[in-house]
């Protein structure tokens, strides 16, 4: 039998002194200790030190000093051409010659770091500059300069930007999160509250809700129900919720510097729905999973998060979710068995295929026994497709959640509330 799990708070000092023991002398992050350095990874190390107060916090702010140099050297050291200077890039080395790109997801995710570490207005005011003037004449971003919006490079243009405005300073940037937002709630996002499509729907739902929770709490102007909708499509699309995906990201039109983005979904999602205004949300199985989740991936011998290894990236992402989630997180409870739960908790869909199983059984007997006519056959030959269809649909539903799903829409009807 299961027992319920510690919260994930009481792992935050491991992640710290994980990340803390992996830091270059240098002051950067590769992906793991000795390996090849990288601001992507330093930004997103930074970010989760500066929101984190464990009992050895004497050696975060040194840490993060280290870190802060190594990033604007790194920028400043190996300037990219007007009007990319002040952004970030990645270097990719191709037959012995070295490529450099501007990048719109390092450069905000950076950005957003050192706003988070303290800096300056001045120190980061060419970057702002830079992500604003990136902005499209729709209000949105694209991987390159003047290429078609896209939800991503969107997201984190406007958590960069989010990040050091407000709506009452009038700047250039807070008016480009203010046109930003409006074109992420009102033109990239979908009837039934998702945001994008394909297998990066629900990545690409989780950071659209990131931005406008940031924006709420800035206090942007944001529409409530937009973030309310990404939320229950989440929890209603929960297995796509937390499978992991990857995104390509073109930010060089010849390729070379051209990379894979992972996403660290349940860190992701345990911001989302511990920063919900909705407690509701708080008492779903979606919640649980995903604590449940994270706890699973850390590595009891060196205290990080694994994301398909032990990496930088997947540490520093948990410990900043849970710094971020932290007064939601209480003692994970142990998973009930689904036919242990009151109420008909059994998938719909073990239920289908077993009926589609009986099917292929008695059609292939009577085959064999010579009673089944073309007609026969043709009829159970559509049950068994009828099946699938019907798996495809409702496979994930429990018996309790498909009733509910199918009384709903009458009580509405009917004018009765739950």
């Amino acid at each position: 039998m299961a027992h319920e799990s510690p919260s994930l708070r009481t792992l935050e000092s491991e992640l710290v002194r994980w990340l803390l023991d992996n830091q270059d002398p240098s002051g950067g992050w590769g992906e793991h200790k000795g390996g090849a350095l990288s601001t992507f990874n330093t930004g997103e190390a930074v970010m989760a030190l500066a929101v984190a107060d464990p009992t050895d916090a004497e050696n975060i702010q040194p840490a993060i000093r280290r870190a802060v140099r190594f990033l604007l050297k790194e920028r400043d050291s190996h300037p990219l051409l007007q009007p990319d200077s002040a952004a970030w890039y990645r270097t990719a080395r191709v037959h012995g010659e070295e490529h450099r790109a501007a990048d719109i997801i390092r450069t905000a995710i950076i950005t957003g770091a050192l706003s988070k570490a303290g800096e300056d207005q001045r120190t980061l005011a060419s970057a702002v500059d830079w992500i604003v003037k990136r902005q499209n004449p729709d209000f949105g971003w694209g991987y390159q300069r003047g290429t078609e919006t896209k939800i991503l490079p969107t997201s984190f243009a406007l958590l960069a930007l989010i990040s050091v405005s407000h709506p009452h300073d009038k700047s250039s940037a807070s008016e480009s999160v203010e046109k930003g937002l409006q074109h992420l709630s009102q033109k990239l996002r979908n009837k039934e509250g998702s945001f994008g499509t394909g297998l990066l729907t629900a990545a690409h739902t989780i950071y659209a809700t990131l931005v406008l929770q940031a924006a709420r709490k800035r206090e942007f102007s944001t529409v409530s129900q937009c973030e309310n909708g990404a939320i229950k499509w989440l929890l209603k699309n929960q297995d796509e919720a937390l499978a992991p995906v990857e995104e390509f990201i073109e930010i060089d039109a010849e390729g070379a510097t051209n990379y894979l983005f992972m996403f660290s979904m349940e860190a992701l999602l345990l911001r989302v729905l511990a920063n919900s205004q909705d407690d509701a949300h708080r008492r779903t199985r979606l919640w649980l999973d995903t604590q449940r989740s994270m706890h699973g991936a850390l590595d009891e011998n060196t205290g990080g998060f694994y994301g398909r290894r032990v990496f930088s990236w997947s540490t520093a992402n948990g410990l900043y979710a849970i710094r971020c989630s932290e007064e939601k997180l209480d003692a994970i409870p142990r998973r009930e068995p689904e036919e242990d739960v009151p109420g008909g908790g059994v998938k719909v869909g073990y239920a289908i295929m077993m009926f589609a199983l009986v099917l292929v059984v008695v059609t292939v007997y009577l085959t064999n026994a010579g009673k089944f006519g073309t007609l026969q056959a043709g009829f159970f030959g559509g049950l068994v497709l009828a099946c699938l269809v019907a798996y495809r649909a409702i496979g994930e539903l429990t018996f309790k959640e498909l009733v509910s799903s199918l009384v709903s829409p009458l009580k509405k009807e009917t004018g009765k509330t739950e």
